[in-house]
């Protein structure tokens, strides 16, 4: 009787062991909730001849930068569950301040008073403030079996929504500016680490790359910008603020470099 005991005893501190290490999370927590700093270089988005546009563009008051290494960065609050053992799933709510430069052109504008028959009117080149709203969902694959520490691949599904005000000319040669939105679909695919500090922090690193951003960039441009037409210049200068402010918003996250920090529940 007593050895039965002994033996019962043995095996429920086996059984115990083997739900422990059956329940996923750490130390019972599941959940994180957090902030997420992704910091990204638009090496894909050279456009204006070259040149640059990033959010120091924006920051510092319309300096136009012409570094391939300016920075964009976007804040986000995120969530990060864990379901099994070495998954979790992760989503995110994004938030984004850019600037686009926009090319300058000379127009001609049909005028019946005119001895030419036409007025030409300078368009200066402007910076064009952008802001960005954003969703991401999708999960996060640990190669071990300690979710939510260690290394791990995600896939994450997201949409961008871009507004802003450009300028556009209207067809009596006035410039003004009308609104703009732009709706990006993202596929990101995540390399990255967590480790817990303190028992209670989640602290996450990770380098995104959007698919779908960087193919893109070797889609050629050849037919996207509007065709010269002396009749109908303004259009033509309308189709390429169209194009450049397109490019710019779905470009822009190609590459991230992220660091979070979110605490545990």
């Amino acid at each position: 009787m007593k050895h039965n005991i002994i033996i019962v005893f043995i095996l429920s501190i086996f059984s115990f062991e083997t739900l422990a290490q059956n329940v996923p999370g750490y130390q019972g927590k599941v959940m994180a909730i957090g902030y997420t700093s992704s910091l990204s270089i638009p090496t894909f988005n050279v456009n204006s001849g070259g040149k640059v546009s990033s959010t120091t563009s924006f920051i510092t008051g319309g300096r136009h930068q012409s570094s391939l290494f300016a920075l964009n960065i976007t804040h986000a609050v995120t969530f990060n569950y864990v379901y099994k053992r070495n998954a979790s799933f992760v989503g995110s709510i994004n938030y984004a301040k850019s600037a686009c430069w926009v090319d300058g052109t000379s127009i001609s504008v049909y005028d019946p008073y005119n001895a030419y028959g036409y007025n030409y009117i300078e368009v200066p080149s402007s910076i064009v403030p952008l802001s960005c709203v954003g969703f991401t969902a999708g999960m996060k694959k640990y190669k071990n079996e300690l979710a939510p520490i260690g290394s791990y691949l995600g896939y994450k599904f997201g949409i961008n929504f871009w507004s802003g005000q450009a300028p556009f000319i209207a067809q009596n040669g006035k410039l003004g500016e009308n609104k703009f939105s732009k709706k990006n679909i993202r596929f990101i695919y995540a390399v990255g680490r967590q480790v817990v500090i303190a028992d209670k922090f989640l602290f996450d690193t990770s380098l995104d790359w959007d698919i779908l951003s960087s193919l893109s960039s070797f889609i050629p441009d050849r037919g996207r910008r509007g065709r010269d037409n002396y009749s109908d210049e303004y259009s033509s200068h309308n189709n390429n603020v169209v194009y450049t402010l397109n490019t710019r918003t779905l470009r822009r996250d190609a590459i991230e470099f992220r660091i979070s920090i979110g605490y545990l529940f």
